[in-house]
């Protein structure tokens, strides 16, 4: 049964009062004159409905494949006719509805476009019945329920609702999986996380440690528990509090930024058929980066286990619980099964946001302090220290954690030993960092990463064949991954076969390095990630040798295993790599814009697309209006990037400079607010008297790599007023001659500026006082000018000179392609003879 109501389609009645006085005043005459009036309906909504007991018996709950919201309320009282039962409106009861208030705060038409698709596959609808949304319960000649299944049971099945089959079984309900969380302030997270679990857990139980946000609000509307708990500073402790009001068979636990993924369909069959085991590990892979489903890390994490009696988590950061089981059942059997959980608490931006270096910190000393001998605890620690940059603080947790463990072999054994490595290639300790990888690799029990890392060091030390051979072998690893330790997720492909491309590019070997980052693309999309790092390897090669905008596609397509058009994410990362080095090649503008309109029509006619972000596709639009001179349009478009976004503080520069250049200062100043290097070079830009500057030493570094960005756009934007005045600010920033002459020199070289090239580092090619790499490039210079003699004499000294074997191939590459423009096609065979040489050993 359902009311009237002044807002609800198929019970809505025309109403006059204008607030709530007068809307009792209303009911009350309305209610009167209609008493025991009333009709059969098709169907009611669920904003407010009184049924029996037996409807629920016989037919179960809602369908929870519908979401939150739409069709639910219809799809219900479908199958209660279906099942014998009738929809009665009754006149005589007056609901006033807002109308809303829920469905416009959460997208009512997004959700409504979800839902339809499985309203009319479900009820098996005509195609007439796309014009009739959303008030399909008005035209009820579009069911034809008397040809329904009459069994209730029988109509239900299909539907992902086990306790309302138990009912209808007539058995007493015991929930199978009870999921437990702990959470603070997750109101952006939880929805994800719950609704990745929806059909697949009975019962929720959510400990909330003192949310100031709508985060309990939202666990509710999903039907969870939601239990109160003071923090103790413990998570362990607030895991615990979670058990306690579990009754599930099994006990799943998640974060709030976490989600069930592929697999998951499978989980109550997989329990039911592995009934001798007490616990289970579901592989994790965790977004890094800016972007979920760009790259990730892969780690074995035991989060399934039956609800023993007695059972607890320990310790305060990175809780445990498998210890505890093995206490109260010896005999316990863990097992791991194939449904993964995604996690998107280590990107960079959430983990700033919620400051979780400086707590797991204090927790991670916290364990120190009751054990100073816990491996585990050091290596938590040289974790956050890793995090923070800290190599020579995070390298001594790791070799703590190792000298603890002994011939311990634990989950975390061979990422402590990467995470050494890798903090021993940030020290610049190439030689040891090799060394502890000759000894990890002879381990019982091995990763991929083992490999990675030593292409990678071989890599920087200029081994490239080397290290093509250590990337192959971690490719090797491909159908023996492993499941009880961390690995990185590309090791095996994406990542292996992009620095395989770096390799043979770095060799000259351009075909196969193409080839290579195509592969490493492919890799990518068929685990449904967008890897950046090939991405753009892939463009930088292709687009100069573009004559069309359709050749980037022909060139790129047989790498896309199921179309450009399947992926709006890839063609929007197209377009930004096609923008992402200066200068463009000729077809980077038309190209880009081709790419971004075909992203917009297919997400327009899309949904649930992984890793899709608009704020992503609206920067790279900003940038290319910005080079496209439309300073004023590009500088709206670049306000609408949120600070926060990984692309915040790149459009933040760029609309700065955007208003600028169309000469709109006072926007300018505004949108810069109290930055000191822009509000200096606007006063220069504008001609008037710069401010004094103060720039920290701390500082310098990047401000040099951001500045030399800048001077780069300004010659792509022929804009070479604003980039001569801005060379005065360079000199506070370098003021080191040599250095600024090498750094000017090597950007006009990158422009093909070679006459301006050679004024700024000739004058230091006197008395021998540029670097090797200034010395390269004016080499470049000289042989671009035709001066080949003293490029070949530069490129001489400096094969001469290398210490480094990757420094010598790339120099007799370069000495041989300059014997070859110079006509001197023996002396080039012997270079090339040499490199061959050098390759094979």
């Amino acid at each position: 049964v359902g009311p009237c109501s002044s807002f609800a389609s198929g019970q809505q009645i025309e109403v006059n009062y204008r607030n709530l006085k007068e809307m009792h005043e209303f009911a009350r005459k309305w209610c009167a004159q209609h008493c025991g009036a009333g009709w059969e309906t098709a169907a009611l909504i669920s904003f407010c409905v009184l049924m029996r007991r037996s409807v629920i018996d016989a037919i179960g709950g809602m369908d929870a494949r519908f979401g939150l919201i739409m069709h639910e309320d219809i799809d219900h009282s479908l199958r209660a006719r279906a099942a014998g039962f009738r929809c009665w409106l009754a006149l005589d009861a007056f609901v006033h509805h807002y109308g809303n208030r829920t469905s416009g705060r959460l997208g009512v038409e997004k959700m409504m476009e979800a839902a339809f698709p499985r309203f009319k596959e479900k009820w098996n609808l005509p195609e007439e019945a796309e014009k009739y949304r959303p008030r399909l319960m008005l035209v009820p000649e579009l069911f034809d329920i008397r040809r329904r299944p009459p069994k209730p049971k029988d109509l239900y099945e299909p539907l992902p609702d086990p306790i309302a089959l138990t009912v209808l079984d007539g058995r007493k309900f015991k929930p199978l999986i009870s999921l437990c969380m702990i959470v603070k302030d997750e109101a952006d997270n939880l929805p994800r996380c719950l609704e990745s679990v929806r059909g697949i857990v009975d019962e929720i139980v959510i400990v909330d440690t003192g949310s100031t946000d709508e985060t309990p609000q939202i666990a509710e509307r999903y039907g969870a528990k939601v239990v109160r708990f003071k923090w103790t500073g413990s998570f362990s402790d607030a895991r615990n509090k979670s058990l306690k009001h579990a009754t599930g068979e099994w006990i799943l636990w998640l974060d709030a930024d976490e989600a069930l993924a592929d697999g998951k369909e499978n989980l109550r069959k997989l329990l039911e058929a592995n009934e001798e085991y007490d616990g289970f590990i579901l592989p994790m892979v965790s977004f890094v980066g800016y972007r979920s489903h760009r790259e990730g890390h892969v780690h074995p994490a035991f989060r399934l286990f039956r609800n023993l009696e007695g059972i607890r988590f320990e310790r305060n950061l990175h809780e445990q619980i498998a210890s505890s089981i093995k206490q109260v059942k010896p005999d316990a059997k863990f097992g791991i099964l194939p449904v993964w959980i995604e996690h998107y608490g280590y990107l960079s931006p959430l983990v700033r946001r919620k400051q979780k270096v400086a707590r797991n910190l204090e927790l991670a000393k916290k364990d120190l302090r009751v054990n100073p001998f816990d491996p585990f605890a050091w290596y938590n620690l040289g974790r956050e220290y890793l995090r923070l940059r800290q190599w020579e603080r995070a390298f001594y947790c790791f070799r703590r954690a190792l000298v603890h463990l002994g011939d311990t072999f634990t989950p975390y054994l061979l990422r402590c030993l990467c995470d050494a490595v890798h903090c021993l290639m940030q020290l610049n300790r190439p030689q040891q960092a090799i060394a502890l990888l000759r000894e990890s690799q002879q381990l019982p029990i091995t990763t991929p990463d083992f490999w990675v890392l030593e292409g990678q060091v071989r890599f920087a030390l200029g081994d490239w064949m080397g290290a093509l051979r250590a990337f192959q072998g971690a490719l090797s690893f491909a159908s023996q991954l492993p499941t009880n330790f961390d690995w990185t997720e590309g090791a095996t492909s994406y990542g292996a076969w992009y620095w395989m491309g770096l390799c043979h590019q770095k060799m000259g070997q351009l075909p196969d390095a193409l080839q290579c980052f195509g592969r490493a693309i492919q890799q990518a999309l068929l685990r449904r990630r967008y890897y950046e790092p090939a991405i753009n390897a892939f463009v930088q090669l292709v687009l100069p040798q573009c004559a069309t905008v359709d050749d980037l596609r022909r060139a790129i397509a047989p790498f896309v295993p199921d179309g450009l058009s399947s992926h709006p994410q890839l063609l929007v990362l197209l377009a930004k790599a096609a923008l992402s080095h200066y200068p463009l090649p000729t077809l980077a503008l038309s190209v880009t814009e081709s790419l971004l309109t075909e992203a917009g029509a297919l997400v327009a006619v899309k949904s649930d697309l992984p890793g899709w972000d608009e704020t992503e596709k609206r920067f790279v639009r900003g940038k290319l209006t910005l080079l496209s001179h439309r300073y004023s349009e590009a500088a709206k478009i670049f306000a609408q990037v949120p600070l926060t976004a990984p692309e915040g503080a790149a459009a933040w520069n760029l609309r700065v400079l955007a208003h600028a250049l169309a000469g709109e200062w006072e926007d300018a100043f505004t949108a810069c607010g109290e930055d000191a290097l822009w509000r200096w070079l606007l006063h220069r830009w504008q001609g008037s008297e710069p401010e004094n500057l103060s720039i920290p030493t701390e500082w310098l570094t990047s401000l040099r790599e951001n500045f030399r960005e800048l001077l780069a756009l300004l010659l792509q934007l022929q804009e070479f007023e604003r980039y001569e005045q801005s060379l005065s600010l360079l000199e506070r920033l370098v003021p080191d001659e040599r250095e600024r002459a090498e750094l000017l020199g090597d950007l006009y070289g990158q422009f093909g500026f070679w006459e301006m090239a050679l004024e700024m580092l000739l004058p230091f090619a006197q008395d021998g006082g540029l670097t090797r790499d200034g010395w390269r490039t004016l080499a470049k210079a000289c042989q671009h000018k035709g001066y080949y003699d003293e490029a070949i004499a530069i490129w001489l000294r400096l094969v001469e000179s290398d210490e480094e074997k990757g420094e010598a191939l790339a120099d007799y590459l370069s000495l041989a392609g300059c014997y070859i423009v110079a006509g001197k096609s023996e002396q080039a065979q012997q270079v090339l003879a040499l490199v061959g040489q050098l390759n094979r050993s």
